[in-house]
């Protein structure tokens, strides 16, 4: 039995199916307020955070828009005066695992703003990085939380300022939290296995991906995606249904979704991950 059945307490003959995805240069995601902030004391926060004077604020026509512009990046906010819709809170809000007291602060609130990656730096982890920055400045200004429409996640306050000033930049060219700017759903099967699927991994023109695993083996199989999201960010592989890899001692096969295709699928194809023994 290979090294990845194994830690998956996966059984002899158990197996699972394949696609790619995509997303439109420019990431974003929407903080949420009470009350729309003032956004001439989020640049002062955030030059604050940073700890750099050389952060600069443009105020576009509107009174409620503007662009951060710091060294090698830029980031378009727009503050909207009214509440997200019931479809996006339910598929960011409602398919988080935050505890019931935060998902209500956060489903109250009654503002929000969207950022917008809008600066030259082609990478994801980069962009998502200088967003989470201008996030975390709006902290001291009653930020709520952030919400990632993409990876379907939301994340309170506390997490967003984590993220902005414990990611290191230089670790991104070998490393990616994927567990905070990806997740992973479950779709419970009757027999007690469970398929676990990534959301967000299109962001990083990767493939998502599907697994059948043990209940309870989410930071296992989180971490064996990882492996295979590196391996297309860092090492340019492509992964095509049909086609096998080698990861971790075992061969990794890549086939399509057979079955719970509506629950499973996201924005596009899913590659279901087949672990084998090596041979």
């Amino acid at each position: 039995m290979g090294f990845l059945r194994k830690f998956l307490n996966l059984p002899d003959d158990g197996s699972v199916p394949t696609g790619q995805t995509t997303l439109p240069s420019g990431n974003s995601i929407i903080l949420l307020f009470k009350m729309l902030p003032d956004l001439n004391r989020g640049i002062i926060s955030l030059r604050q955070l940073l700890q750099d004077p050389n952060i600069h604020f443009q105020r576009l026509e509107s009174q409620e828009a503007g662009i951060f512009q710091m060294i090698g990046h830029e980031v378009q906010v727009t503050g909207i005066d009214h509440t997200l819709s019931r479809e996006v809170q339910n598929r960011t809000i409602g398919a988080s695992n935050l505890p019931k007291s935060i998902k209500d602060q956060l489903q109250n609130h009654r503002a929000h703003l969207i950022c917008t990656y809008t600066g030259e730096n082609d990478s994801p982890l980069q962009q998502m990085l200088t967003l989470y920055q201008v996030a975390a400045a709006f902290g001291p200004l009653d930020l709520l939380g952030v919400l990632d429409e993409v990876a379907h996640v939301a994340h309170p306050t506390r997490i967003v300022k984590e993220v902005a000033l414990g990611v290191d930049r230089h670790l991104l060219k070998k490393e990616i939290p994927t567990a905070f700017w990806t997740s992973l759903m479950k779709v419970q099967r009757p027999d007690g296995l469970v398929w676990y699927a990534t959301r967000g991994f299109e962001r990083f023109k990767c493939p998502n991906f599907a697994v059948l695993a043990q209940d309870g083996q989410a930071q296992d199989v989180l971490e064996v995606f990882t492996l295979l999201l590196k391996a297309v960010v860092f090492e340019k592989a492509v992964f095509q249904v049909g086609e096998s890899t080698h990861l971790e001692g075992t061969d990794v096969l890549f086939r399509e979704l057979y079955e719970y295709e509506e629950e499973l699928q996201g924005p596009g194809s899913v590659l279901v991950v087949e672990i084998e023994d090596a041979s």
